[in-house]
């Protein structure tokens, strides 16, 4: 009954950041698809692929335990972005040169995580981790 309550009280940035996580492994998947078709490289066979895959199976781990309002949630999704962010611009150059669709859906998945996390420590999510998480 306590966790209804405080879920109830979760801010709407928190929500809102754990929704834009879903929407970048949404794209992902769609990107697989996408470059499963326009190649002839199998996603699955493809340890750099399989290392993104990793990389949104874990977010979305994160994100439901974000949407929960955990802290530690929201710390290890910081660490783990900004690892990815040394990784990603192989996937981002992979992705234009599968196609022009491709490249930008790379590109947007990082912004949605980039987004996700600037919604994670703006004051309001910051105070209400402050008051939860104590």
């Amino acid at each position: 009954m306590n966790d209804q309550a405080n879920e109830q009280l979760i801010p709407i940035s928190i929500k809102r950041a754990s929704y834009l996580i879903f929407a970048a492994i949404g794209l992902m998947i769609i990107k697989n698809i996408m470059h499963h078709f326009i190649t002839s490289l199998q996603v699955f066979n493809d340890p750099l692929n399989l290392i993104e895959v990793a990389f949104y199976t874990l977010l979305g781990f994160l994100g439901i335990f974000i949407g929960q309002g955990k802290n530690w949630a929201r710390v290890l999704l910081t660490i783990t972005f900004m690892l990815w962010l040394f990784i990603c611009p192989i996937f981002i150059i992979r992705g234009f040169r599968v196609s022009t669709f491709v490249g930008p859906i790379s590109i947007l998945m990082v912004l949605l995580i980039l987004i996700a996390i600037i919604l994670l420590f703006q004051a309001e999510a910051k105070k209400w981790y402050n008051r939860h998480n104590q």
